[in-house]
């Protein structure tokens, strides 16, 4: 995952010293990215579980806003890396 989410960044940071990514583009480099980290989840807690974190951080992204986003893609690092067990969600 963090070789993913650093491609993207080099992508972003070298297409025509633009500092712009086209939106087929983008969608596409997100969608590798959330296959990955489905399978990487998978692993770790089994399918449904798997998917049920995930649309919890992506409605933390698209519902509590994008700072509330990042504090769940934080939590999501830490569960892929064995360092929680967990992803706790703060109801506002």
């Amino acid at each position: 995952m963090k070789k993913t989410i650093y491609q993207l960044a080099c992508f972003l940071q070298e297409e025509n010293n633009t500092h712009a990514i086209s939106m087929e583009d983008f969608k596409e480099d997100t969608e590798l990215a959330k296959e990955e980290i489905l399978n990487l989840l998978t692993e770790k807690v089994g399918k449904c579980a798997a998917e049920d974190k995930f649309n919890i951080l992506t409605a933390s992204v698209y519902d509590q806003g994008y700072i509330d986003g990042l504090r769940m893609g934080a939590q999501l690092m830490r569960l892929l890396n064995g360092d929680v067990d967990a992803i706790k969600v703060a109801e506002q």
